[in-house]
């Protein structure tokens, strides 16, 4: 699992204090935790015992909400840009039939209509392809499956 994958910030910050947490106790017997609650009641500072507990989880479940609205932006993001292209292709595509339509009109050469109906087809595909796009797919989540999913091809030419 690669760690660009992992849902925040705080998720690697809790992980690493885990495995502090664990490593000192285990390791070095040193036990921080159990050390500052004994120096709270020392203290009789009783009010800090569960500030201390609920204050880290306030901020995790905070990050987490942020975390998903960050998400949900970049959501909309992604579907407000692929209308755009759609857009663009079906202008695109009216244009491409109405320059077929001209070109059948002018009895011009076959080949030249059938340069034109395949650019046609390819545009149309590219179109269907962009209405079955789905922003949480997980074809999307890297550029080769973007590619894949417009049947383009990954080599140079």
């Amino acid at each position: 699992m690669k760690l660009k994958y992992l849902k925040s910030s705080a998720t690697i910050i809790y992980s690493i204090t885990l495995i502090t947490f664990l490593f000192l106790n285990v390791f070095l017997e040193i036990r921080p935790i159990a050390d500052y609650i004994n120096y709270l009641e020392r203290s009789h500072l009783f009010f800090l015992i569960p500030l201390s507990v609920l204050i880290p989880i306030g901020l995790f479940l905070f990050d987490k909400v942020i975390y998903e609205k960050h998400m949900d932006e970049k959501v909309e993001l992604f579907k407000t840009t692929i209308r755009i292209l759609q857009d663009i292709v079906e202008d695109s595509n009216t244009k491409t039939q109405l320059l077929i339509h001209e070109l059948k009109e002018a009895d011009v050469d076959d080949k030249i209509l059938s340069r034109a109906n395949d650019i046609f087809e390819k545009s149309s595909s590219l179109f269907n392809s962009l209405y079955s796009l789905d922003a949480l797919s997980k074809k999307i989540k890297d550029t080769s499956g973007i590619l894949q999913i417009f049947g383009v091809n990954n080599k140079s030419e």
